[in-house]
This record gives structure tokens, C-alpha cells and sequence, in this order.
């Protein structure tokens, strides 16, 4: 019995010790192993087209920095700014990927191999031969006493046994085991999310997660997908940019796995809206799969938070399901500020995500006046001519004036974008009308105030001429002529005020502030002639 006890330890030994010299030779076999580069993604290119120079500088090595160069690589697309992308694999393990933003030429790509058994090895319990105790714990056991087996040989084979596993879940999904012990891989299952920890991983693969792998550097800019453009035909789409995130799952009818990146198409740009009295853009959020072009389903959604300081996003989260079914999200601020608008992409509330800039699309509002120096003191009135082609029929257009009076402040327009406000005088300067609110972009106009002493002159004087021809011959010849100048300026201050709308009719003169001082004479004449024979009939 002893024997058999001593002979089951040593065997246990031989196997942990077996098990620690394989895994020291993948360690020493470690090395980079290029599966493909491209320089270009982004750009109507030849895919693989600078893996031989990759493969050359890298291939073999544990850590490789190469500077990519276009006179090595040669110009593909030549006037698109090009991004590069390398694939690799460490020890035979999961490929992993970089990509380097635009332009790439002349940046750095650095490529390293940890060696995963390597590492998980050197933090298992180190396996030994028998030391002196063992030995005569050994010779304990042949005398008649039980010893159990050492310990540190079932734990070498249990660290190794959980190793493998680890390995094998990360191969089934082409996940990265550097990018799990980084902290950048997350789990969808169940419609919750967690981060990815070597512990977890296998258990998670059992249950179908869906895993989303963080990649290095930002979002590059992508063409719209045909199949995205036929399902929402009749929104302008800016551009589409593809998020730095490797989504891995299964697909729902053959649970095969398969990889899918997400995109985000913008849609006409945060526009002002009329009704809701805000700026409101939206953009298309979906998924590509990274080969083939069928549309698959995933067996486990994954969702993607849109987040914006000061915006109200709807829906929050976004969940995705299925490849090239883009799902809108409503973005809607009252004041966006600038020319663009900046929104957070991430893959849950505790990943930092990537910034995207919206851009505010603010309609041109062209304004101008009838007349730019009319008469102050509440007497002169100009019209504002607005006009704003991109609203068009219905919309409304907010004006503010620095000094005066605006009537109406607010301006519908017409079928052709335009409107009309009038702008009375009054004690001030000048006026700087513009358009109010954020909804528009115009320019300033001014319009001056200036003394009315030559506009009530001229009233005087033309109600003088008026009672002078009217009152001769009249023996109250100096009540006339009194009656004649009241009367004068009183009416043309009446119609100046807008009281009275037949001396318009009269003259054909839009306003006073535009047709000068000779009409207001005119208007005293007239008014002088009519107030004599009123008030001193037949005398």
C-alpha cells in the first residue's frame, strides 16, 4: 500500500513537471506572426496590400515598432487620407489587431507578443522535485503510514488545466487574451453588461455573451453601406464613421460565431426646429459584420450608449441586434453653441467611448431696411424686409432691436421665406436690428434716428403756404394762418404716428422717413387748406 501511495505521487509529479516543460517551450517559441496589413482601409484600396513589408520587420520577433512609410508602401489612393491596419497572432493565439488613424505615413505601429502560458505559468504554483521531508514522508508511507499526494502538483495541473480553458474560450470568439487582461473587453448577456476578467470568460462563452473589444486609436471614416441607404432612402446622410469597437457573438439560427464592427451615419446635422424649438438631428446607428455581406442576427443584442452635455438622446441605450439594420437615434438641444456639437459613443456607462462632432446647421437669415436714417422721436417708421429661403412657408423668424420698436417681433414668412416688420423711431440714435434666438444666422443692420425739427419745419411751412392761399381775403387773417400751421403739423404727425393712412393713398409715398421733407410738406399744404375752411368758413 505504501508503495502504490509513493508511485501515485511521483506520478503526479511527472505529470505537473511534464506540463511545466511544455508550456516553458510555447514561452520560447513566442513570437509575432503577421496574418495581414493594409495601408488604406478606409480608401477604395487592395486589402493586404503591405503585409510582405510587415511580415519582413516583424515576424519571428516578441516586440516590433515599424514606421510605416509611404515611398516603401507606395501611394494606393492617392488624395484619400489613409489609415493603416495590422493583424497578428502571438504563439499560435488569437489574431490581434491595431489600427493607426490618418494619415498613417511616417507614424509608428508598435506590435507585442506576451506570452500568455508563459505568464499564467510563472503564476502558478511552482512545481518541485521532492525535497528531504517528501522523501521521508515517502518512506513514512512505504513503512505503513498515508501521505497524501503533494500539493503543488495538483495545483501546477489545476493553474494549467484552467490556462488551457482560458485559451480555448478566448480562440472560440477571436478575442484578444491582452485586451481581457487590460480591461477592455465587456460582456452582453442577458441585457446586462460586466467587463471581462480570465476568470469569468469561459463561463460567459457557455452562456453566448456577446463581447465588445475596445480597440486602440479613434474612429475612422467609413462609406455608407448600400443596405443602410436603401432603408432610409429619403434622409440626406453626411458621412458614416466606424466606432474603434470589435463586437464577437453568435448568430441566433446557427449559434456559429462571428464578428461585426458598428457604425454611426449622421443625418442632415443638428437642424433648428420650428415646433420643438430646438436644434434636432438624427443619426443612424447599425451593424457590419467584418466578413460577408449576408445579414445576420446576433444571438445575444449588444447596446450602445449616445450621450450628449445639454441634449436630450432618445432611445438610451441604443440595443443592436442584426447587421445593416440601422436603428435612429433623436438628438435634440436647445443651444448647441458653435458650428459643431460634441457626442460620446461608448460601449456603457463606465467606458470613456469615442467623441464624435455633429455639425449645427444654422439657416441664413439676410435682413434689410426700406430706409436707413428716418425721423426720430417715435415720428419716422421703416420696413425690415426679411428674408430666409431655407425655411420657407409658415416658419417664423424672432428680430430684436437695440433702440425703437419692432411690430411684429416675431415674422412669419411666406411661401418664398419672406416677411416683413416695421421699425418706429424713437428717442435713441440708431437702431441695430438682428435675428434673435439661436435658430438662425443673419447679419446686423443699423438704422439711424435723426432730429425731426426739419421734419415739423416742413410741416409748418407747407401748413402756411396752405393757409395763406386758403385765407385771402379773410378778414381773421392771423387766425388762418395759425389755424393753417396747427393743423398742418397735427395731421402730419398723425399719419407719421400711423393714425391716418389717406395721405398714403395721396401721395403714393411708402413713409415719411423715405420720401423726405418735401412730402411733408405737402402734407401740411393739404392739411393747412382743409383745417382753414373748416375752422373759418366764409370768413
Amino acid at each position: 500500500m505504501g508503495d502504490a501511495t509513493f508511485s501515485r505521487g511521483c506520478r503526479r509529479w511527472l505529470v505537473a513537471w511534464a506540463i511545466g516543460l511544455l508550456m516553458s517551450g510555447n514561452a520560447m517559441a513566442a513570437g509575432i506572426d503577421i496574418v495581414s496589413a493594409t495601408y488604406g482601409p478606409n480608401c477604395p484600396v487592395t486589402r493586404d496590400n503591405a503585409r510582405q513589408p510587415l511580415a519582413t520587420a516583424c515576424n519571428g520577433r516578441n516586440q516590433c515598432t515599424y514606421i510605416i512609410d509611404v515611398d516603401v508602401l507606395h501611394d494606393p489612393a492617392v488624395g484619400c487620407a489613409k489609415t493603416f491596419e495590422a493583424e497578428w497572432r502571438c504563439d499560435g493565439g488569437a489574431v490581434q489587431r491595431q489600427l493607426v488613424a490618418a494619415e498613417a505615413n511616417k507614424k509608428p505601429l508598435t506590435i507585442r507578443c506576451q506570452n500568455v502560458s508563459a505568464i499564467a505559468a510563472a503564476a502558478a504554483p511552482r512545481v518541485t522535485a521532492p525535497d528531504r521531508p517528501q522523501i521521508a514522508a515517502a518512506a513514512a508511507t512505504r513503512a505503513g503510514a498515508a501521505t497524501p499526494a503533494p500539493a503543488t502538483a495538483d495545483a501546477g495541473i489545476r493553474a494549467a488545466s484552467a490556462l488551457e480553458k482560458f485559451k480555448v474560450a478566448a480562440a472560440s470568439r477571436q478575442l484578444d487574451s491582452a485586451a481581457i487582461d487590460r480591461g477592455a473587453v465587456r460582456a452582453w448577456v442577458n441585457g446586462a453588461s460586466q467587463k471581462v476578467t480570465p476568470n469569468e470568460l469561459s463561463t460567459l462563452v457557455d452562456q453566448g455573451a456577446t463581447f465588445i473589444t475596445r480597440l486602440p486609436g479613434p474612429h475612422v471614416a467609413m462609406a455608407v453601406s448600400p443596405a443602410v441607404i436603401a432603408v432610409v432612402p429619403n434622409v440626406k446622410i453626411r458621412q458614416a464613421v466606424e466606432l474603434p469597437y470589435e463586437i464577437s457573438g453568435l448568430t441566433k439560427d446557427t449559434h456559429t460565431p462571428i464578428t461585426v464592427r458598428a457604425r454611426i451615419a449622421e443625418g442632415t446635422g443638428l437642424v433648428f426646429d420650428q415646433v420643438a424649438e430646438r436644434f434636432v438631428d438624427r443619426v443612424y446607428v447599425y451593424l457590419v459584420a467584418t466578413t460577408g455581406s449576408a445579414r445576420v442576427q446576433l444571438e445575444n443584442p449588444v447596446a450602445v450608449m449616445v450621450r450628449a452635455v445639454g441634449a436630450s438622446v432618445d432611445p438610451l441605450p441604443v440595443s443592436l441586434a442584426t447587421t445593416e439594420d440601422p436603428t435612429t437615434v433623436t438628438i435634440a438641444v436647445v443651444n448647441p453653441g458653435g458650428s459643431v456639437f460634441p457626442v460620446t459613443v461608448s460601449a456603457g456607462s463606465d467606458d470613456e467611448g469615442d467623441t464624435l462632432d455633429l455639425a449645427v446647421v444654422k439657416p441664413r437669415v439676410s435682413l434689410a431696411s426700406a430706409g436707413n436714417n428716418i425721423v426720430g422721436w417715435g415720428i419716422g417708421t421703416t420696413t425690415i424686409y426679411v428674408r430666409a429661403p431655407e425655411l420657407g412657408d409658415g416658419a417664423t423668424v424672432d428680430l430684436a432691436a437695440t433702440a425703437g420698436g419692432l411690430s411684429p417681433g416675431t415674422v412669419t414668412l411666406d411661401m418664398q421665406g419672406h416677411g416683413t416688420a416695421t421699425l418706429r423711431s424713437d428717442s435713441g440714435a440708431e437702431a441695430r436690428v438682428s435675428v434673435a434666438g439661436s435658430g438662425s444666422a443673419g447679419d446686423e443692420i443699423t438704422v439711424r434716428f435723426r432730429s425731426p425739427f426739419p421734419f415739423l419745419l416742413s410741416a409748418a411751412l407747407g401748413g402756411l403756404a396752405g393757409a395763406f392761399l386758403r385765407g385771402r381775403g379773410r378778414r381773421s387773417w392771423g387766425k388762418a394762418l395759425s389755424i393753417g400751421i396747427v393743423t398742418a403739423i397735427a395731421a402730419t404727425a398723425a399719419y407719421a404716428v400711423g393714425v391716418t393712412t389717406w395721405v398714403l393713398e395721396l401721395t403714393h409715398a411708402e413713409q415719411l422717413a423715405s420720401s423726405g421733407e418735401a412730402v411733408v410738406f405737402v402734407v401740411g399744404f393739404l392739411a393747412a387748406l382743409a383745417g382753414v375752411k373748416v375752422f373759418l368758413p366764409g370768413k
